[in-house]
């Protein structure tokens, strides 16, 4: 019985592994993306010549609260999981809401799945310790 404890600890803390890997991966790079969006306000861009609606904006910090949850994630997996996924999907729902259609409703999923991924393995892992031992399977 002690074995089947152990094995299934040892499960959790590999779930728990990954998930950390995969989202110390994701906030790397997020931040990266937000400090060459400060080095690119010091230069002249040209590409926006037409102010755009306000609500647009919420779909970029969904995303970022969704990527800020995984760090909450490493210290309080359940509430961290949860608002992580929570944020994913409410940013597909946004796009779709605001008028988003064509290629953006397949490929917008591609681009979520990689924040989505250690928001559900962070949320494995902690069902998998809030249940504790593997019930037997009498």
């Amino acid at each position: 019985m002690n074995d089947a404890n152990n094995d299934y600890t040892k499960t959790t803390n590999k779930i728990r592994k990954i998930a950390r890997i995969w989202s110390v991966v994701i906030i790397a790079l997020v931040f990266i993306i937000f400090i060459l969006e400060i080095i690119g306000e010091f230069f002249e861009d040209q590409s926006i010549s037409e102010p755009y609606p306000w609500y647009e904006n919420l779909q970029p910090f969904s995303l970022f609260l969704s990527v800020f949850s995984l760090a909450i994630a490493w210290r309080w997996e359940g509430l961290g999981s949860v608002l992580s996924i929570f944020f994913v999907l409410a940013t597909y729902g946004m796009y779709v809401a605001f008028g988003g259609s064509g290629r953006g409703l397949y490929t917008l999923p591609l681009i979520l799945t990689p924040i989505l991924i250690p928001g559900i393995l962070f949320l494995i892992s902690w069902l998998r310790t809030e249940r504790g031992t593997k019930p037997s399977s009498a």
